[in-house]
């Protein structure tokens, strides 16, 4: 050890790291602004649809889950989840979520192309995008619209608790990732913002 004056900047890096986790990465970003949606809200529905623990202690969205029937399946590799799919569908279940953004393949199939591209990061990622931007086209308010994206119309009571308790877990996530974007900020050098 060098001395006290090496502890506050290895805090600093240990605390920069922390926050840094939950800016949104960059294929979040270029993806949203190619669609018209916020990159934050974007992050935050697929760390709501898919995030899973990866070290034991950090979420993050996982490319290959599968949810079928309430169930989240959780596949080591594009072709294992792949080949998981295909047999739900030959099968004739498809009611399957599907990848990062967990798009529903029997609502929106003609989205997804096929099982091989529903499960292209990239793919998914604008499938869900595409899905969250013309609900906000219906309601004007991305927090309805990410409810809707994931419970549909508010047709029924249950879909609206639904919509409202999905609202709920997005806008916890959406707060933990704009209160990392504002510390990172704050931390920048002057002239660095």
């Amino acid at each position: 050890m060098k001395g006290w004056g090496s502890l506050p900047h290895l805090l600093g890096c240990l605390l920069c790291g922390q926050v840094m986790a939950l800016e949104v990465p960059p294929a979040y970003q270029t993806v949203a602004e190619a669609e018209g949606v916020p990159p934050a809200l974007l992050y935050a529905i697929a760390l709501t649809e898919s995030g899973t623990p990866l070290d034991g202690r950090r979420v993050r969205p996982w490319p290959w889950t599968l949810n079928v029937a309430g169930n989240g399946e959780r596949y080591p590799s594009r072709l294992a989840a792949w080949r998981a799919l295909k047999r739900y569908l030959a099968s004739g279940i498809t009611r399957v979520d599907v990848g990062f953004m967990q798009v529903n393949w029997a609502f929106h199939h003609h989205r997804l192309a096929d099982p091989w591209r529903a499960l292209d990061p990239w793919f998914n990622l604008a499938a869900g995008a595409r899905i969250l931007k013309e609900e906000y086209t219906r309601t004007a308010d991305w927090l309805t619209a990410a409810g809707r994206y994931h419970a549909g119309a508010p047709t029924t009571p249950a879909r609206r608790r639904r919509a409202a308790a999905y609202r709920r877990k997005v806008a916890a996530w959406l707060q933990r990732i704009s209160s990392a974007t504002v510390r990172v900020g704050q931390a920048a050098p002057p002239g660095r913002r």
